[in-house]
């Protein structure tokens, strides 16, 4: 079934709904992402378990961030070392 018309089922049935994503929201799905890294990186030491379900949730956040921007109207070029300054080796 091509995606479209999945796609468009779906809204029919009122299941799903489309939504505009508007930058705002971009950047507030990046800083979650952010915000799940630094406190992965604290756990690291006290629950090693712990912070890697926290950094899978950061990585989840980055991975729709990146869903919301192929999606959007909008042409974003940004660099994600900035927004996300740590990084965590497991």
């Amino acid at each position: 079934m091509p995606s479209d018309s999945f796609l468009n089922e779906y809204i029919e049935k009122k299941l799903i709904k489309p939504e505009k994503i508007g930058l705002d929201q971009i950047g507030k799905v990046i800083k979650s992402a952010g915000k799940s890294l630094k406190v992965a990186e604290k756990l690291l030491s006290i629950d090693e378990g712990h912070s890697y379900d926290t950094a899978y949730t950061a990585m989840l956040h980055a991975g729709r961030a990146f869903v919301f921007i192929k999606a959007s109207d909008h042409q974003l070029i940004f660099s994600i070392r900035p927004l996300l300054p740590l990084t965590l080796i497991f």
